[in-house]
């Protein structure tokens, strides 16, 4: 005995298939219904096959586009990821449940399109996040009763720069990518995004670095690592510059992160352990120890100086540095350690007080700007734009620097 299930939505249809053991055998089918999830199976004698054609041709399925030269939508499609050798991946699509694959392009070039045929799997096998190989699997005639299923497979040849697809010699060539070993480091992230070579825990993307915290007494350590396939050659806190120390803010590409330690005390960040080693010969590390001064990042003597500086933090009220930034434009919570906020309507206004409750509300200052006055006056101004991705260019004035960020307030540097 088998049996066969099509679903569409809350509708089911079933096939037995049932071996009759009498005086000869044979093989006899019967046939069920259940058009709602609430309601009972009830029994059919024919026209199973046209049944079926109605599932198929439903005028509520939506159809889909599918551009294999775009990340994948989860909502559209399954997809399962299975990483081959370094920056080689394949991925399976298949469309989820009430879709319908009418036509599969890369770009502008179109592999197929017709309403009744389908692509009900999608065999994708990128280099990074470029796609080199494509094989569909295709549901011919769909709305038959017998459909016949095919497959397309297409790759770019690159003896044509790989601007043009081809299904010559399709399946050499894609046993020559799969064979051939890559050394890249790579890990995939479901929105093609290839991560950054420099690291701001504030804001960098979290899939690509683990992140683990310990709190020993008054001071909690957080240790952020980069995942395998991830190099760091820059790093950044709050956008500050930590490491290196170069002076046009670019990475060091003779090394690499192998993690940053960020020492707090109250959610007020007071020292920073940073450990990378040189790509050729990873087993080669250096340890480097910074202290926060303001919104900078300075660096420390000796592994003793920052053992010193960490002592001090066991006192109930001693701090390496008690400076904190409130940044209005930023969409994070703020800390409730740091900050008390309230939110209220008054009259269909809504009015939000934050009051300090810990350390001391930093104001960045420019050397030529000596009033309190003319700094709130510029950090007012900074927050009427800091919505409209504006983006400051420096004026005669070449001691003042503007840094822009579209998801926080703008910061000043001297």
């Amino acid at each position: 005995m088998k049996y066969e299930l099509y679903s569409y939505v809350n509708k089911k249809l079933l096939k037995l298939h049932i071996g009759n053991f009498g005086q000869q055998f044979h093989l006899i089918e019967e046939y069920y219904e259940k058009r709602d999830f609430n309601v009972a199976w009830t029994k059919f004698d024919s026209n199973f096959n046209n049944k079926v054609v109605e599932f198929k041709s439903a005028a509520n399925l939506t159809q889909l586009d599918l551009d294999v030269s775009v990340k994948p939508s989860l909502t559209d499609y399954s997809v399962e990821v299975n990483p081959l050798s370094g920056n080689k991946t394949k991925l399976v699509l298949a469309p989820v449940q009430g879709k319908k694959i009418t036509k599969v392009k890369h770009g502008t070039h179109v592999f197929f399109t017709a309403d009744n045929n389908r692509a009900h799997k999608v065999e994708l096998y990128l280099e990074d996040y470029a796609v080199k190989f494509v094989k569909l699997f295709i549901w011919k005639d769909v709305l038959n009763a017998s459909p016949l299923l095919t497959e397309e497979k297409h790759f770019k040849d690159v003896t044509t720069a790989g601007t043009t697809w081809t299904s010559t010699n399709f399946d050499e060539k894609l046993r020559e990518f799969e064979t051939t070993a890559s050394t890249v480091p790579f890990t995939y992230s479901p929105d093609w995004v290839l991560p950054s070579m420099t690291f701001d825990p504030k804001t960098s993307h979290r899939f690509y670095f683990q992140s683990s915290d310990q709190t020993e007494g008054l001071v909690t350590t957080t240790t952020y690592t980069p995942k395998e396939g991830t190099v760091v050659n820059n790093v950044l806190y709050d956008r500050s510059k930590v490491w290196p120390a170069n002076e046009d803010g670019s990475g060091d590409t003779a090394k690499k992160l192998v993690h940053l330690k960020v020492l707090s005390k109250n959610d007020m960040v007071q020292l920073l352990q940073l450990r990378n080693a040189l790509v050729a010969t990873p087993n080669t590390t250096e340890d480097l120890y910074y202290k926060k001064v303001m919104d900078t990042y300075v660096k420390l003597d000796s592994e003793n100086a920052f053992n010193d500086l960490k002592g001090t933090l066991s006192k109930e009220d001693t701090y390496v540095d008690q400076n904190v930034k409130l940044d209005l434009s930023s969409t994070e919570e703020t800390s409730t350690k740091l900050f008390e906020k309230e939110t209220t309507l008054e009259d269909g206004v809504e009015k939000t007080v934050v009051v300090v409750k810990a350390g001391k509300l930093f104001q960045p200052r420019h050397k030529n700007v000596k009033s309190l006055e003319a700094q709130l006056a510029m950090i007012l101004d900074d927050l009427n734009n800091s919505n409209k991705n504006h983006k400051y260019r420096n004026n005669s004035n070449k001691n003042h620097k503007y840094r822009n960020n579209s998801n926080k307030n703008l910061k000043y540097r001297n």
